[in-house]
């Protein structure tokens, strides 16, 4: 049922499709750019959180 769903939506709402899937077609590199600068922000808080949680309890045992 649900795919019948989805493609009654995708007919109705084909025009607006067409003009997202268009969007990212000329703005491919903006988006990759993006997904991976996310991906990179992600590391990088996940490396920082954990080097500070490490260094918590030497920093309070002295």
């Amino acid at each position: 049922v649900r795919y019948y769903f989805w493609g009654i939506a995708a007919w109705f709402y084909r025009e607006e499709v067409l003009q997202a899937i268009k969007w990212l077609e000329t703005h491919f590199f903006v988006v990759i750019g993006a997904a991976v600068g996310l991906v990179a922000l992600f590391f990088i808080i996940r490396a920082w959180v954990i080097y500070t949680r490490r260094r918590a309890p030497q920093a309070q045992s002295g």
